[in-house]
């Protein structure tokens, strides 16, 4: 499967990826996000870059990367936004 290429990302699923990467380099598996991200990372989990699920606490989801979004967004060729 080809993966979009994350710089042509729409902002909100770019800064979704982004967070998720940063928390991964930290040693986070996944993160909360508030419902409103919703169709953002449905779209990204579409794409084969993050998996998602219902958050324990009420209007949350907890989204974590997949192998392709880990690759993607902590590749060497991945510039975060600001950085391009």
């Amino acid at each position: 499967m080809s993966l979009p290429d994350p710089e042509t990302l729409p902002a909100r699923q770019e800064l979704v990826l982004e967070v998720l990467a940063g928390r991964w380099r930290c040693g986070e598996n996944i993160w909360t996000f508030g419902k409103r991200h919703t169709k953002a990372v449905e779209a990204l989990a579409a794409a084969g870059y993050v998996w998602w699920k219902a958050g324990i606490i009420e209007k949350t989801i907890l989204v974590g990367l997949t192998e392709e979004g880990r690759a993607a967004a902590t590749s060497g060729v991945y510039k975060a936004p600001g950085l391009r």
